[in-house]
């Protein structure tokens, strides 16, 4: 069994009326709704405490030795399959797979916010509220993961194949005795990027960013479908169990998508402007956590 990061299909079928065209017009309008909750105070000092917590975390000392180092449910299969045995081939997993990281951490505030809210459409409003979500979200998301790597040191999986304790492994890309070698547990790299991708689809769910239909539905399928790469590659290089990365989503998706929708978007359906709209009704992406790791679903309107 390996992990799964596929799009699942999660279809809610509901009778709807054909919107007239002043509602359709509406729902192409970039603005904060009266009906979602705008960033409050508190979850501004929430914010810049979860800044300082994330900066005070990462100068603690890490673990030195291995709290936990066995592999569980289908960790060893799943390392059977990604894992390369190439050293090139790790070496650029590892690359890709922190310059990944990096361009989705910076990219939805760059291109969605500040481009797109506060320059294409001169909503500063949409563009601040829409920042200080995303800062919200991420900061919790480096929280928990960084306090579970100084917390609970398991080994990364090339640690086994370490024959001497220092130096290269077996595949020669990583090498062992470093004050990495037992910050497996749960990658980082997958809860932010799943952390901006849920962001991204929360978003472009209720905000017509890029104008509705489908380039919006692109903006979040393509986010998904980049941190989940980012995932894989993380096995590839052999730096994470396939548990640390399944994990690391679902701490992503919980964070950037049902954060935000649970204190500002809300779940009902008030205000849900289309995402992808047919000659049916409307089809808009969710993002899931399934028993096999994360996905993204479509809800549909009809």
């Amino acid at each position: 069994m390996r992990p799964r990061f596929a799009i699942g299909t999660l279809l809610a079928v509901a009778a709807l009326a054909t919107p007239r065209p002043a509602a359709a017009e509406q729902e192409k309008e970039v603005r904060w709704s009266d009906d979602w909750h705008r960033v409050r105070l508190l979850e501004v000092a929430d914010i810049i405490a979860l800044t300082v917590a994330s900066i005070e975390i990462d100068t603690l000392v890490l673990p030195n030795h291995a709290k936990w180092s066995k592999p569980i449910l289908f960790d060893e299969a799943a390392r059977g399959v990604f894992k390369s045995n190439d050293a090139h081939i790790q070496e650029l997993a590892g690359t890709w797979s922190d310059r990944l990281y990096q361009g989705m951490v910076i990219a939805p505030y760059l291109i969605d916010n500040y481009i797109v809210a506060l320059g294409v459409h001169e909503n500063a409003d949409v563009a601040l509220q829409m920042t200080l979500i995303n800062l919200q979200s991420l900061g919790l998301s480096g929280v928990m993961s960084l306090g579970a790597e100084h917390a609970v040191g398991r080994s990364r999986p090339y640690v086994q194949d370490c024959t001497n304790g220092t130096g290269p492994d077996k595949v020669g890309f990583n090498r062992c005795g470093t004050e990495g070698d037992f910050q497996s547990f749960y990658s980082g790299h997958a809860a932010a990027t799943f952390t901006m991708a849920g962001l991204t689809c929360a978003h472009h769910q209720h905000l017509p960013l890029w104008g509705g239909g489908l380039p919006d539905a692109f903006a979040c399928f393509g986010m998904v479908g980049l941190a989940a790469t980012t995932g894989i590659l993380r096995l590839v290089v052999d730096r994470h169990w396939a548990s640390d990365v399944i994990l690391g989503s679902a701490v992503g998706v919980l964070n950037g998508y049902f954060v935000p929708m649970f204190l500002h978007y809300g779940f009902g359906p008030k205000r849900v402007p289309t995402v992808i709209k047919t000659s049916f009704g409307y089809v808009a992406p969710i993002p899931q956590v399934m028993p096999g790791g994360a996905g993204l679903g479509v809800a549909g309107v009809f």
